[in-house]
C-alpha cells in the first residue's frame, strides 16, 4: 500500500476545515528515503501548499502605505 499524508488547515470551526490527501508520488517524495528525509520534505510542502490553498488578506483602517498615491 502507498504511504499517504494528509494535509489539513483551518480556524475555529468545522465548516472552515480544508483537507487533500495525498501519496507520497503524487508529492514525488521517494518512499525510500529515510522518515527523516520524508518529514523535511512534507514539512517544506505543506507550507507551499498553505499558501497556496489559503485566500488571504490584511486590513487596517486609515492607514496608508508610502505607495499610495
Amino acid at each position: 500500500m502507498d504511504k499517504t499524508v494528509t494535509f489539513s488547515v483551518g480556524t475555529n470551526g468545522p465548516e472552515s476545515k480544508v483537507e487533500k490527501t495525498f501519496t507520497l508520488e503524487e508529492l514525488n517524495i521517494e518512499s525510500n528515503l529515510s522518515n527523516e528525509v520524508i518529514e523535511k520534505k512534507v514539512n517544506e510542502l505543506f507550507k507551499i501548499w498553505v499558501w497556496n490553498t489559503i485566500s488571504h488578506s490584511i486590513t487596517i483602517d486609515n492607514i496608508h502605505s508610502s505607495n499610495d498615491k
